[in-house]
């Protein structure tokens, strides 16, 4: 295969025709305007530019491999592809977004300056369209005066806003004008330009599309390489007449929470669906995937998402903040649709699933080869869903449960440790309260980590604060109220504060320490006075709570539900 090449004008000319358009998987625009200086100042210093990779169309458009979009910035003009761009995207886009001036947020201009009997170009310079720079653009006595020729006027002139004619004859009116000189520059640079080759390789419309496409792979040069997700959206284009990023936009408008727990949408659709057609959730098995039947699946996955989103609700999980591992996500949708629709074998389905969430969160089953795994306790659960099965023969189920020790030692949740996530979870399912304001803590709620003893006093008595024993979830308000008190002089204080509105106000204090399962006697008596060292009721509280929880793990476990 030898490079072709082919002159900036002719470039500009296909794009403009509509001849050269992108696959539609490719991404999208990412160049800055830094980027865009740096190539148009290799252009202008007649540096290497790269070479571009085509893929001929075959003129018949029942046989087009792909289908395609424009330019970023180009017209969509109808008229029939003949080259797919599958290699330079942001390069062609930088050449015809700068000449034919269609940026949104930035002018390019060829800079310049006055040596001896000659303008000299220096550069290439971006300059925003801001209110303040409202006097330059397209102003051309103060563009000439500032020394900024605009990149515009050096297009052919079918695709330029602005000929060099006009603009030459307006910035000839400023007193400091040669016009010879302007001339001679204006002719220098648009000979240099339009006369510069871009060498292109082009493949054969002959050649298969998976080949293309692996050639496409081997030869981006985009810092971001095309992925198996990538990859997925042009085969679902081939197949049908769908758009895979299409339909995931669609469904974050439909499950808008989905986004707040997993940011690959995307590859979570992806994932399920392998499961569910018997493969395990790998990138190499979208591939694989039959894309018209992932279309006419697609309400049926819609609907486990939809479903796995309400149920995490259910457990006070709203977003990543809060869900100690998004790898069972990709479980629970493809489930969905075989769990009885009511009755008591619905409930009994309900239960098996919330149990198997916690055997997930409370132990190691997906810290290794969280694939296999993945597709084993779901075909195993499926089994069990419709009667094949006990729920002993889960996998999942015969992980080592986390002991006390494990639980006293769990870090800080806030670390995306999953045991010390999955028990701040655990901690808050009777409906955890704000301390103060005794609002339930809500879906889209900014909350606080707190430390329950403070840090200040506790590194003072040399005791590690960050447990996720010590943690709770405030309001912000409350948290920088409690932030540096001993727990029992914040709850007094609080209490007083109410100004004797309780008939019980300890006892409405201890309801709400409740809601996040935490001993109300080992906090309501720790006050700070000379003669207490916070060490000791510190690891008696911790102690306490750690009993507490793991009485709650045990239910989960046994159970799925609290005690």
């Amino acid at each position: 295969m030898e490079a072709r090449p082919r002159h900036i004008a002719a470039w500009l000319n296909d794009v403009k025709r509509g001849f050269v358009r992108l696959p539609i998987f490719q991404r999208d625009e990412v160049w800055t305007s830094e980027h865009v200086e740096k190539f148009l100042g290799a252009i202008l210093k007649q540096r290497p530019l790269g070479v571009f990779l085509l893929l001929e169309a075959n003129p018949n458009p029942k046989r087009a491999p792909f289908k395609t979009r424009p330019l970023p910035g180009s017209p969509d003009n109808g008229e029939s592809c003949r080259e797919y761009l599958l290699d330079g995207q942001q390069r062609l886009t930088a050449l015809w977004r700068s000449f034919s001036d269609n940026y949104p947020n930035h002018v390019y201009y060829v800079t310049f300056e006055k040596e001896g009997d000659k303008y000299i170009e220096t550069g290439i310079k971006a300059v925003k369209r801001t209110s303040r720079n409202q006097n330059i653009i397209d102003n051309a006595v103060n563009e000439f005066e500032k020394g900024l020729l605009p990149v515009k006027i050096l297009a052919p002139e079918d695709i330029s806003t602005t000929s060099s004619t006009t603009w030459r004859k307006e910035a000839e009116s400023s007193s400091a004008c040669n016009d010879e000189l302007l001339d001679k520059l204006i002719s220098r640079l648009k000979s240099r330009f339009h006369a510069t080759f871009l060498p292109h390789f082009s493949l054969s419309q002959d050649t298969p599309v998976e080949e293309a496409i692996d050639i496409f792979i081997e030869t981006n040069r985009s810092s971001v390489r095309l992925s198996a997700y990538d990859l997925a959206v042009a085969q679902m284009s081939n197949e049908t007449s769908e758009s895979l990023k299409n339909k995931v936009e669609e469904l974050k408008e439909d499950v808008p929470t989905i986004e707040d727990l997993e940011s690959e949408v995307g590859d979570l659709v992806l994932k399920v669906r392998c499961l569910v057609t018997g493969k395990k959730p790998t990138y190499g098995n979208y591939a694989k995937l039959d894309f018209k039947a992932l279309k006419n699946d697609w309400k049926k996955i819609i609907d486990g998402i939809t479903w796995t989103t309400q149920m995490l609700s259910e457990l006070h999980i709203w977003d990543d903040k809060r869900l100690p591992t998004v790898v069972p996500l990709r479980v629970l949708p493809a489930l969905h649709r075989h769990i009885p629709e009511r009755g008591a074998s619905h409930a009994k389905a309900i239960r098996l699933i919330k149990k198997y969430l916690w055997w997930s969160f409370l132990t190691d089953r997906y810290e290794r080869q969280a694939n296999d795994r993945l597709k084993e306790d779901f075909d195993t659960l499926v089994d069990v869903l419709q009667g094949k099965k006990d729920e002993l023969d889960v996998p999942a189920f015969s992980c080592d449960k986390p002991t006390k020790m494990n639980i006293k030692a769990a870090g800080w949740p806030k670390a995306r440790g999953l045991l010390s996530r999955a028990i701040l979870v655990a901690c808050s399912l009777s409906g955890a309260k704000d301390i103060a304001s005794n609002r339930p803590l809500r879906k889209g709620q900014n909350v606080d980590h707190h430390h329950v003893f403070p840090i200040g006093a506790l590194k003072t008595s040399k005791k590690e604060p960050n447990f996720a024993l010590n943690c709770m979830l405030l309001e912000p308000l409350t948290n920088k109220e409690w932030a540096k008190k001993w727990p029992g002089d914040y709850l007094i204080e609080m209490v007083t504060a109410s100004g004797g509105s309780w008939s019980n106000p300890e006892k409405e204090v201890e309801n709400r320490l409740e809601t996040h399962l935490l001993p109300p006697e080992n906090l309501i008596p720790i006050k700070e006075t000379p003669r207490v060292d916070i060490g000791k009721p510190y690891n008696a509280f911790l102690e306490r709570r750690a009993e507490l929880v793991m009485m709650r793990i045990e239910a989960l476990l046994i159970n799925g539900e609290p005690e």
